[in-house]
């Protein structure tokens, strides 16, 4: 939305204004399917596999074994709002005086809902790719036009007696920032000799900024939420046939163009509900946990700046040599 106006106040003064505003929403959904090696840096080739290698000592084809999936989703509500508003005068106080005043007003904010939530093949803490029933296989070939990957066992990748909840987070963002500038000018005609005109100003700029944001992340153990992710290894993570509602099937049939995975995944689902916030709200109260809707001192960050300047100069004409 924009709009301007002028008024030709007098013979001698012009006054100019300038207003936009623009305001953006935007929602997105995000899912994610992904090898967790749980802090085990060593990918293992499988036994047997037949793997063939690039110039550079790269495998281009194999079987990985050992490989634990998970699948995570997050959802963003986002919106954005801008104004911008210009005031412009100029005077001519005289037929050598003249004046000049800018003003702008910048305002904007940033307000976002997120969350997060993760399902995972291992069934309890402290488990590794080693020691978990729900390992896959992977094969992979690099060496044509478009990569080729799949899992041998991809029925278990589709049933949900095998995944376990792990991980859920909720966060807000309320930003917000502004910005003041004004400049104030005049202008001297001297006319004739060897100085013409004299020019001078005042500028002056203020800025606020107000950041704030939480982030409240925990795993989810069957004695409620853990945001430390500490605990004794061996403890079963809540199943997720125990709450199937939270499944939601995937792939796209564009996912490796529906040659792999065709029996497709699992993926966290929220409540359903009639905003984000409240969904993840009903979904988390599933698990004993609530979502954090209030800022700390820690969640604030307030920024200011002032700017003040002046400035004088002369403009002059003459001729050197002559």
């Amino acid at each position: 939305m924009a709009g301007a106006w002028q008024w030709q106040a007098a013979d001698n003064l012009l006054i100019t204004a300038q207003a936009l505003y623009s305001r953006y929403n935007f929602y997105r959904q995000g899912k994610y399917f992904y090898y967790n090696n749980n802090g085990n840096m060593v990918t293992t080739p499988q036994a047997g596999a037949a793997f063939t290698f690039d110039k550079a000592g790269y495998a281009t084809s194999g079987s990985l074994a050992n490989q634990v999936f998970e699948s995570a989703r997050f959802n963003q509500d986002l919106t954005t709002t801008t104004g911008n508003y210009t005031l412009n005068a100029k005077w001519d106080v005289s037929d050598r005086l003249h004046a000049t005043f800018d003003g702008q007003y910048l305002k904007s904010s940033y307000s976002a809902h997120r969350n997060g939530f993760v399902i995972s093949l291992y069934d309890q803490t402290g488990q590794t790719p080693y020691n978990t029933k729900n390992q896959s296989i992977v094969d992979f070939d690099l060496r044509g036009s478009r990569p080729v990957w799949s899992v041998q066992n991809p029925a278990l990748l589709s049933d949900l007696n095998n995944y376990a909840f792990t991980y859920m987070a909720d966060a807000i963002k309320r930003n917000d920032a502004d910005r003041l500038s004004l400049k104030y000018d005049l202008e001297y005609d001297v006319e004739g000799g060897f100085l013409q005109k004299l020019r001078g100003g005042l500028c002056y700029s203020g800025s606020t900024i107000d950041l704030r944001g939480t982030w409240n992340g925990f795993c989810l153990l069957p004695s409620g939420p853990n945001p430390s992710c500490s605990s004794a290894a061996g403890i079963p993570f809540v199943r997720l046939s125990q709450l199937p509602e939270l499944a939601l099937k995937g792939l796209t049939p564009n996912f490796f163009d529906n040659r792999t995975l065709t029996g497709g995944i699992l993926y966290p689902n929220f409540e359903p509900d009639s905003s984000l916030w409240d969904g993840l709200t009903k979904t988390e109260a599933k698990f004993g946990a609530t979502p954090k809707d209030s800022f700390s001192p820690r969640d604030l960050n307030h920024q200011t700046e002032r700017t003040l300047a002046a400035y004088i100069a002369a403009d002059y004409e003459g001729v050197l040599g002559a």
